[in-house]
């Protein structure tokens, strides 16, 4: 009882730097607004989405083999999500969920529809800090998809 307790509060401080992949497909008729806080209707299709993970829009043209093309666009943290008007912890692959994006205080300029629009692929922030966190803590909530999916995303993030 003693090893679980010690391992959830680890789990708890870690959830911090963890950030879980994902790569969302915006539904273009599901824009609720466009800005502070950011509300989308979005279809998951790789990785999980969670609470308070950092988002940016990709360059929809930008592979992650090609070099070059737009940066991707930080534009805030998912404050919550929403699956058929119930809140929700997570979202998986495949499902259609509401997120709403806050901006942290230097993004609160960011706009649907200037800055990104529907094109734009939505994808969480990952850093080498982050994918080490996940390796450490968190491999039982990880499937193999999901290591797939950051293995994309370190190439178009350029992570070692």
């Amino acid at each position: 009882a003693y090893n679980n307790e010690r391992k959830e509060a680890e789990k708890a401080e870690k959830m911090k730097g963890a950030v879980f992949p994902v790569v969302m497909k915006i539904i273009p008729q599901y824009i609720f607004n466009k800005k502070d806080p950011i509300v989308l209707g979005v279809n998951v299709q790789e990785g999980q989405l969670r609470l308070n993970t950092p988002l940016c829009a990709l360059d929809p043209k930008k592979t992650p083999v090609s070099k070059g093309g737009a940066e991707p666009v930080p534009i805030g943290y998912v404050a919550g999500i929403e699956i058929n008007k119930k809140a929700v912890d997570k979202a998986g692959k495949g499902q259609d969920v509401c997120v709403k994006i806050a901006p942290r205080n230097d993004q609160t300029h960011i706009m649907f529809g200037r800055h990104f629009d529907a094109s734009n692929p939505i994808s969480s922030v990952i850093s080498r800090d982050s994918i080490d966190c996940l390796k450490e803590v968190f491999k039982d909530e990880m499937s193999k998809d999901d290591w797939k999916t950051i293995i994309k995303m370190k190439a178009y993030f350029d992570i070692e």
